[in-house]
C-alpha cells in the first residue's frame, strides 16, 4: 500500500469520525439508532474474508521459519498426505488467531475458500484430522513442540531494543483447570476438592511470551516437577536480557535450587510459606526496624468526586458479622537461611495491622505477616515488595491461557493430547506478543503486548479484507478503516525488512 495513500485515506476517516463524534448536544426529533430498510446481496466476483490479520501473522510465522523448524524436528507423520507436521500445528493455532474456541471451529475455516486462499492452501485439515493429530506426541514430541516455541521466542526478543530487554522476568506458577468429563486419562481430585488438572505455566513478564506450559494430575502440588522447566525457560531468556529475575508465589519451595541461582547471578524474590520460626524472627524485630508503607487509612482522597458506598461492607456491619477491616502496613527486613541453603538470604517481611469488627463494635487488633526471600540487593525493601506484587499480572496470562486462547479445555480423552493443545494454543497467543514486539512505536508495543486475547483480535486480526490472487502474491485489500490501521501497517513495513537471527 501506497504510504501517501494510506495518510491521506486516514486523515478523511478520522475527519469524518470526529464529525459523527462530535458532541453537538442538539436536541434530535429522531432516535439516533434510525429504522432503515435492509436487504442483503451477494457479490459474485469479490471474496472477502473477516480475518485480514491472518496475513500479518502468517508472514510473521514465514520469516520466523517456524514452518520449517517443525518439519525439521519435529517426525510425527509416516507420509505427508498431503499435510505435513507444520499445516498440523498452525491450522490448530490459526483456528485460534481467527477466533474459534475449539477444534470444531476449523470447520468455518475449511468451508472458506478466500480464507484458504488467503494463506496459500489449497486446503487445510478437517476437525476429526486436527483431533488426530494432537494424539500423536508423546512428551518428549512436545518438549520439542516448546523447544521450537522458544527457538521462536528468541530470535524475535534479539529484535527488540536493548532498553527493552534490559530486564527478563519468568513468572512461574500453576492453576486448578477442572474439568467435568468422566474419561479424562490422569485426572484427579486436586487440594480443593475439583476433579481437573492442574497446569504449571511459565511466562516472561516483559514480553507476555508463555515459554513453557506443563500438564500435570490435579492432585500434585504446585511445584511438582517445575524445576525442570524453570531451568528450560532459564536458558531460553538468560542470552536475550542483560538481567534474570524470578518470581512465583509460596507454592513453589526452590529453596534447594538458591545458592545455585545466586552463583548464576540470577536474581529471585519469592513468596514464603508462614511458618512459626519466621514469626518469631519478625516478632523479634524492634519497633525502630518497621516503616509504614500504602496510604494512611485516616486520609481523605482530596479529590472532589464522592465516595462510593461500600455495599459489602455495609451487608456484612448490618448483619453483625465478624469482619476484618485492613488498617496498615508496616515493612522491615531481616536475613533467613533455609535449611537447603549454605548462606543466608534477604527477607522482607510485611506487616499488616487488621481491625477485627463485629458489627459496629471494634473488638481488637490482628497481625498477619507476608515473607518474601530474595537476593535482590540493589533495591530497597519497599521496592523487592512492589516487584513481587507485580507477579499478580500473571495471573491474568493464566485466565487469557484459559478463557482468551482456550488452551485449557482438554478436548481430548488422552493426556498427552491434552497437553499438545495446550502447547499449541500457547504458540497462538505468543503470536499475539511477537506482533506487539515488531512496533517501534513503544506505546502500541505495549498496549498489544498488554492486550487480552480478544481485544487483539477485534483490534488486529479481525479487518475485513478482500482477497485478490494473481501470479505468486495474494493481496489482502482492506474493506473497512479503523484506528488502528495505521499501527497495523507499520507492524507490516518493520516485518518486511526485519531479518530474524537467533540470540
Amino acid at each position: 500500500m501506497n504510504d501517501h495513500k494510506l495518510q491521506k485515506t486516514m486523515e478523511n476517516y478520522r475527519r469524518e469520525l470526529d464529525y459523527r463524534l462530535e458532541n453537538d448536544r442538539k436536541t434530535s426529533a429522531k432516535p439516533v439508532f434510525a429504522v432503515k430498510r435492509i436487504d442483503y446481496d451477494i457479490s459474485d466476483k469479490t471474496s472477502a474474508i473477516h480475518c485480514g490479520g491472518i496475513g500479518l501473522v502468517h508472514s510473521l510465522v514465514k520469516k520466523l521459519e517456524l514452518p520449517e523448524e517443525i518439519n525439521k524436528k519435529l517426525n510425527l507423520l509416516k507420509e505427508n498426505r498431503p499435510y505435513h507436521e507444520s499445516d498440523h500445528i498452525l491450522n490448530l493455532a490459526y483456528n485460534i488467531i481467527c477466533g474459534g474456541k475449539n477444534i470444531e471451529a476449523i470447520d468455518l475455516l475449511r468451508n472458506n475458500i478466500p480464507y484458504m486462499d488467503a494463506i496459500g492452501a489449497k486446503r487445510i485439515p478437517a476437525p476429526t484430522t486436527a483431533g488426530d493429530f494432537i494424539r500423536r506426541p508423546d512428551a518428549d514430541s512436545i518438549e520439542t513442540m516448546m523447544d521450537i516455541n522458544i527457538g521462536a521466542c528468541q530470535k524475535v526478543y534479539m529484535q527488540t531494543d536493548e532498553k527493552f530487554r534490559k530486564r527478563g522476568i519468568l513468572d512461574v506458577d500453576s492453576t486448578i483447570e477442572e474439568t467435568y468429563g468422566e474419561c479424562k486419562e490422569n485426572m484427579d481430585i486436586s487440594y480443593n476438592g475439583k476433579w481437573g488438572f492442574n497446569p504449571l505455566a511459565i511466562t516472561e513478564a516483559t514480553t507476555g511470551t508463555h515459554l513453557a506450559i506443563a500438564n500435570r494430575s490435579g492432585n500434585v502440588s504446585s511445584d511438582d516437577d517445575a524445576v525442570k522447566w524453570m531451568d528450560k525457560s532459564i536458558a531460553a531468556v538468560r542470552p536475550c536480557f542483560e538481567e534474570l529475575y524470578i518470581r512465583g508465589d509460596s507454592g513453589f519451595r526452590f529453596y534447594g535450587e538458591f545458592d545455585r541461582w545466586d552463583r548464576e547471578g540470577i536474581f529471585f524474590c519469592l513468596t514464603m510459606r508462614k511458618h512459626a520460626g519466621l514469626v518469631k524472627m519478625a516478632d523479634s524485630l524492634g519497633e525502630h526496624s518497621w516503616k509504614r508503607i500504602g496510604p494512611d487509612p485516616d486520609e481523605r482522597p482530596t479529590a472532589h468526586r464522592k465516595r462510593k458506598t461500600r455495599v459489602k461492607e455495609n451487608v456484612v456491619v448490618k448483619r453483625g458479622y465478624e469482619n476484618k477491616v485492613k488498617h496498615c502496613d508496616h515493612i522491615s527486613e531481616f536475613n533467613y537461611q533455609p535449611g537447603k541453603c549454605k548462606r543466608s538470604y534477604r527477607v522482607v517481611v510485611v506487616r499488616r495491622t487488621l481491625k477485627v469488627k463485629r458489627g459496629q463494635m471494634f473488638l481488637f487488633d490482628e497481625t498477619e505477616y507476608f515473607f518474601y526471600i530474595n537476593n535482590i540487593i540493589d533495591k530497597t525493601a519497599e521496592e523487592v515488595y512492589e516487584f513481587i506484587r507485580g507477579r499478580s499480572n500473571h495471573e491474568n496470562k493464566i485466565e487469557q491461557l484459559k478463557n482468551g486462547v482456550f488452551a485449557l479445555k482438554c478436548p481430548a480423552a488422552e493426556f498427552t493430547a491434552n497437553w499438545a493443545y495446550m502447547v499449541i494454543c500457547m504458540l497462538a497467543w505468543n503470536m499475539k506478543a511477537w506482533v506487539g514486539m515488531l512496533s517501534e512505536d513503544e506505546s502500541v508495543r505495549d498496549r498489544v503486548i498488554r492486550m487480552e486475547f480478544p481485544t487483539f483480535l477485534k483490534t488486529l486480526i479481525n479487518i475485513p479484507c478482500q482477497i485478490v490472487t494473481g501470479g505468486r502474491y495474494v493481496t489482502y485489500r482492506f474493506l473497512n478503516r479503523s484506528v488502528w490501521l495505521e499501527a497495523f501497517m507499520s507492524i507490516w513495513h518493520h516485518l518486511k525488512r526485519v531479518e530474524f537471527s537467533t540470540a
